[in-house]
């Protein structure tokens, strides 16, 4: 690292849901993702791949132990690691007194020199854990112990001299952050942890040959060049945002429809001119772009039907997995409360700190996880020009940050995804392609009824 440089810091910013990789320079990687994950729930783990629940937490924090044998604990960014009280004070940053309390306990835990955990914030004051159920974003969970503090702990890294900081593990050593004041739910899944019937694991085998088959070679080609072009790449990444969010469905008349208008008509819908980088375009600029967009979806409307079709493959097979979680959530080390259910699972692909990329398997469309935590936002009076920019760019909420529904995040927080940036710039290869030319009880029996969210599909 040269003079000057700023230390390198691997902590995980938002991931990306499974489907959509397939825009960030490497089409196969979504199914990759799938197969890994559906050979795991019948016992046949690979090598490089676990799998874990996503908790659905609230700010997100790092803690650990520097080789000097200083504990300290900091926002997600590593950017101000805090080793006093006194340090947290004279920041002024926000959850002060919630860092304060994990400071306390995290010099008290086992940790090993140079070892560092990333988690989110469940719950930092045993008020907020109220006879045994807490909601620290969207879901509620159940059976918690009345301990001082909750977090949920997914990953584990190391901290160099330099202060730069490096992804290990996926798989966090919780022995480490053992205290009897902080609860930490083991997040790991186990190999047939999530059983599959022989009709579900028929339906998910299915529904990847089908994505497969949409995957053409040219469709593939055009997918890798997709990340080259900074305007289209965005446009389409905060469309399938948007579609996770919102209707669940992915077309090309919809593409064309979320240029000028909302994909639903609700308050935390957005057409993509109307949000705010694109609102405060000069005209010039504004005009120019909303002629690219229609150009590049006339140009490639065959390519970007095959490629949603892909992606709708991969959905499908994603909710079999999801409803089978569904049918086992009060068999984990942490359960949602009542009508609620898990946000999903994260699957954690190749070396850590290397190559390793983190597609997280969540519910599409008006029921799934994106959509509540939108409407949890409207609820709590926080969805303001502010968060709905966030909002968007995180699809459908800045899940795992406290923060996220009361204001703008000090400059600590706010983070760049570079990992999902490396993985693109490392595999971006082919040349541009050449354009084509052409209530809660109610909610549940509905589920059951209709398969949980996609009609046709059986609840199996």
């Amino acid at each position: 690292m040269g003079k000057g440089a700023s230390p390198t810091i691997q902590t995980t910013g938002h991931m990306t849901h499974v489907g959509d990789w397939a825009i960030y320079g490497d089409p196969t990687l979504p199914l990759r993702h799938l197969e890994a994950v559906h050979n795991f729930l019948r016992g046949k783990q690979q090598e490089g791949h676990s799998v874990s629940l996503k908790a659905d937490g609230g700010v997100s924090v790092l803690f650990g132990r520097k080789s000097d044998g200083r504990h300290f604990v900091s926002y997600k960014s590593g950017k101000n690691q805090f080793h006093t009280p006194e340090e947290i004070d004279a920041a002024q940053v926000p959850y002060g007194e919630d860092i304060k309390q994990l400071l306390s306990r995290v010099q008290e835990m086992p940790l090993k020199k140079g070892h560092v955990f990333q988690g989110d914030m469940l719950w930092a004051d045993s008020s907020e854990n109220d006879k045994g159920m807490i909601r620290p974003n969207t879901i509620k969970y159940s059976n918690m112990p009345n301990t001082a503090l909750g977090i949920a702990v997914h990953g584990q890294y190391k901290i160099k001299n330099d202060g730069s900081i490096q992804k290990v593990s996926s798989t966090p050593d919780l022995k480490q952050t053992q205290h009897p004041d902080v609860h930490i739910p083991d997040l790991q899944l186990e190999e047939r942890h999530i059983p599959l019937s022989a009709k579900r694991n028929k339906a998910i085998k299915t529904s990847m040959i089908r994505a497969k088959s949409a995957l053409t070679p040219e469709v593939s080609e055009y997918a890798r060049s997709i990340p080259q072009d900074k305007d289209i790449h965005k446009f389409l990444q905060e469309y399938l945002n948007e579609v996770v969010a919102t209707t669940g469905k992915r077309s090309v008349e919809s593409l064309r429809t979320y240029i000028r208008s909302p994909l639903r008509r609700i308050q935390t819908s957005k057409a993509y001119m109307d949000k705010p980088t694109q609102r405060n375009l000069s005209d010039k600029r504004r005009n120019s772009l909303l002629e690219k967009l229609t150009t590049h979806i006339d140009q490639n409307e065959q390519n970007l039907h095959n490629l949603f079709q892909h992606m709708t493959h991969i959905s499908d097979a994603k909710h079999h997995i999801l409803d089978a979680l569904a049918e086992r959530q009060s068999s984990h080390s942490i359960t949602p409360h009542r009508e609620n259910e898990h946000e999903g699972i994260v699957s954690a692909l190749g070396v850590p700190g290397k190559d390793e990329t983190l597609a997280k398997l969540t519910r599409e469309g008006p029921m799934g996880f994106s959509a509540r935590n939108r409407a949890r936002g409207v609820e709590r009076g926080f969805y303001g020009p502010v968060q709905e920019e966030m909002m968007t760019a995180s699809s459908g909420g800045v899940s795992g940050m406290g923060y996220n529904l009361g204001g703008p995040p000090p400059d600590d927080v706010k983070i760049t995804p570079r990992a999902q940036k490396e993985y693109t710039d490392a595999n971006i290869k082919a040349p541009p392609v050449q354009p084509m030319g052409i209530n809660a009880l109610i909610k549940k029996a509905i589920y059951r009824k209709l398969g949980r969210l996609n009609v046709g599909r059986e609840a199996y």
